[in-house]
């Protein structure tokens, strides 16, 4: 891609700015960061609109804090139509299909005086018609004087049992830099009934790079009521698997909408 949006950013930050109005040293009279933040948009929207859903994924971030309508949704399936909007008031992440909308509380509503995490990045992973792993990041920030917080969340999305699990996570309030994403990030295989979850990955946390490994399995099963869950079974130990134990300690977020 010729242009990113941090890149316009930090051009129209530190780029001196024109010392005459208008500007006598570019061909449209702008300021040059301006110049190169519209034609990163224009570059970020062409991918928007593309049937490229990967591409979409490895480019497109939703940011809790934008007030543009706009950015704040991502269409993560092209040919089902799937498509996720972040309402960052709210703390509500939106699955959207033709057929239907589920929404999951992902994080606080905004203005919470005790919110380690005020402002956050939502990313896709991967997503197929019946699923999505989401990656959620609380960049570095200072909630108080001399304390910090920093964080990744991964999520399953499961259409079927309109499910949104946390697979994978990790959280510092000391030494909050040293903290990275995981190498390679956690991904899932579909089967008939569910996902296999087998991922082994480097994780870097306080200084030291360690690695993690899961072998999951998610299942749809009928609840006593009727409706679809989705079971985790972690399969390290025995044939059976130990079903909500062992490395299955990843909440389910709450479904805010009827299913």
């Amino acid at each position: 891609m010729s242009f990113s949006l941090a890149h316009a950013f930090d051009a129209q930050r530190l780029k001196p700015k024109c010392t005459s109005t208008p500007c006598a040293n570019t061909p449209t009279d702008e300021e040059p960061g301006e110049i190169e933040l519209r034609e990163a948009k224009k570059e970020l929207d062409k991918i928007r609109a593309s049937s490229d859903d990967k591409s979409r994924w490895e480019t497109v971030t939703l940011f809790s804090n934008s007030k543009d309508p706009k950015r704040q949704t991502l269409l993560i399936h092209k040919a089902s139509d799937t498509q996720i909007k972040l309402d960052g008031e709210k703390g509500l992440l939106t699955f959207r299909t033709p057929q239907r909308a589920t929404s999951f509380q992902v994080a606080s509503p905004s203005g919470g005086s005790d919110n380690p995490c005020p402002k956050y990045q939502i990313e896709i992973v991967d997503a197929t018609a019946e699923h999505a792993v989401v990656r959620k990041i609380c960049p570095k920030y200072a909630y108080a004087q001399g304390h910090e917080f920093k964080s990744y969340d991964y999520y399953l999305y499961d259409r079927a049992s309109a499910t949104m699990r946390a697979i994978w996570s990790a959280s510092a309030l000391q030494n909050v830099s040293m903290l990275k994403s995981p190498k390679p990030d956690p991904v899932v295989s579909p089967t008939a009934n569910g996902y296999r979850y087998q991922w082994k990955g480097q994780v870097a946390l306080g200084g030291s790079i360690e690695t993690v490994s899961y072998n999951n399995f998610y299942e749809r099963k009928k609840s006593k009521d009727g409706f679809l869950e989705l079971i985790c079974k972690d399969m390290s130990e025995g044939e059976q698997g130990t079903i909500e134990g062992g490395s299955c300690e990843g909440e389910t977020l709450t479904r805010t909408s009827p299913r």
